[in-house]
């Protein structure tokens, strides 16, 4: 078996019942079927290990509050393709890059580039910059944290 890419999540969508049929429907009639992985809902431990040995984590949210997904592949030390807006560049991953959520065929360009010219896996240089810097974005968040409830308080 060659390369694939993974999707994960729920695989009902109550907005739109007909979406993994769709979904599925669309995969088989442009033959990818052995490029894609519908995984549905996988054990949270399972997820590090997809992330660990992936090219990249993706996230292409049109809008999100702060993203647990980029938070955890900063800690691991795994670059990331983001969607271009706001609070993933607040969030400011190291290793990143980032597309334009109203330009479905240049993101598919990009894709495509992406996985013809990178490798997958660990990347020890990163991993090991990610695990350097873990301790102090941690005491960072706290200490904001912290502020903010004083800050409340006080008012």
């Amino acid at each position: 078996m060659g390369q694939f890419t993974p999707f994960s999540g729920h695989m009902d969508d109550c907005r739109n019942r007909e979406h993994l049929a769709d979904l599925r429907e669309y995969i088989y009639s442009y033959g990818i079927e052995d490029n894609v992985r519908l995984l549905g809902l996988i054990d949270y431990a399972d997820v590090f290990a997809l992330m660990h040995n992936s090219i990249a984590v993706i996230n292409p949210s049109l809008f999100e509050g702060w993203s647990s997904t980029v938070e955890e592949a900063k800690s691991m030390g795994k670059g990331m393709i983001l969607s271009d807006i706001a609070v993933h560049r607040e969030q400011d991953p190291t290793v990143s890059s980032y597309f334009s959520v109203n330009d479905p065929v240049g993101l598919a360009k990009f894709l495509k580039d992406y996985w013809l010219n990178k490798e997958g896996g660990p990347d020890s240089s990163l991993e090991n910059e990610a695990k350097d810097a873990l301790p102090r974005r941690t005491a960072g968040f706290g200490q904001v944290y912290q502020d903010m409830i004083v800050e409340m308080f006080e008012a």
